[in-house]
């Protein structure tokens, strides 16, 4: 009866064992990436490459497993003239000896600090400024990867692969340079967008004031429904081309990151120089005495 019974199953095509399951799906690698989620994608098939942008000592003392180091510090002086050759030539072999392609997910890491969360913001700028688009921050720095219990080891890594060499435009859109800042100040379609803190000294007749500090704790996480506080307090709506400037290219960069990839806004650009920069021309609309007030959102 029994092997009558294995005989009919089989004829019918009837298996008795068990399927297995298919892998649960992964999350989604969002902008700013829990560390949690960030773990679960490097024990998976085709992790996303992981890029440090620390000091070099502090990659030595501990960094993720198969991190690559590109301290940030290596991205060197970038002009508020324009890409020139030597700068795209530079840059792009920086991005090609870190192992960075096109269709490979980037996650860079730093301290986990307003400065840290700025500096990996930088990276993914520089990356913007490519073309490549997928690139992610692991928010709360190393200390989030500590609380998460993750493994830190200290072998140096070297790409599995090469990088392609990417492929800078001359003016890239998320890129600003003197010029488009000079027209800025007299265009209604372009608002510039001074993200230094509330307390900060001068600023540039209106612009917007969306002060970056409150928005990012110590540890280097960011506060979102603050963040969106702040920007419809500044009436900056997603329709609006927007220029970043901050103390500089940093606080920039990590107030670009902020805007366009959490928010979602269109299009923002970072003006490279800073402050500090723009307020050294003289034919652009001088600094005012106290940072301008604040505009109401529109109802």
């Amino acid at each position: 009866m029994v092997v009558l019974l294995a005989v009919l199953l089989a004829g019918t095509g009837i298996s008795c064992r068990r399927e297995k399951a298919p892998p649960p799906a992964l999350p989604t690698l969002e902008p700013l990436v829990p560390a949690t989620v960030l773990r679960e994608h490097l024990r998976r098939k085709d992790p996303p490459l992981v890029i440090d942008t620390r000091r070099t000592g502090d990659y030595e003392a501990g960094h993720l497993p198969g991190a690559i180091s590109l301290p940030c510090e290596e991205l060197g002086r970038i002009p508020d003239d324009g890409l020139d050759p030597a700068v795209r030539d530079r840059l792009g072999q920086l991005l090609v000896d870190a192992g960075i392609r096109p269709g490979l997910p980037v996650v860079v890491v730093d301290e986990g600090s307003p400065r840290g969360f700025s500096r990996a913001a930088a990276l993914c700028w520089v990356l913007a400024l490519a073309n490549h688009e997928d690139c992610h921050v692991l928010e709360g720095g190393i200390g989030a990867w500590h609380r998460a219990r993750g493994r830190l080891v200290t072998p140096r890594f070297v790409p599995v692969r090469p990088g392609s060499p990417p492929r800078f435009p001359a003016r890239p859109p998320a890129y600003a340079a003197l010029e488009d800042l000079r027209r800025a100040t007299a265009s209604p379609e372009t608002a510039i967008v001074d993200v230094r803190a509330e307390e900060a000294p001068g600023g540039i007749p209106g612009s917007l004031r969306i002060p970056l500090p409150p928005v990012l704790s110590p540890e280097g996480t960011v506060d979102r429904a603050l963040l969106a506080r702040e920007v419809e307090m500044a009436g900056a709506w997603p329709e609006t081309e927007l220029i970043v400037l901050g103390d500089d290219l940093l606080s920039g960069t990590g107030a670009w990151f902020l805007l366009e990839r959490v928010l979602g806004i269109r299009l923002v650009r970072v003006y490279p120089g800073g402050f500090d920069r723009y307020q050294s021309w003289t034919f652009l609309p001088g600094a005012s005495a106290e940072p301008p007030a604040r505009q109401p959102a529109a109802p």
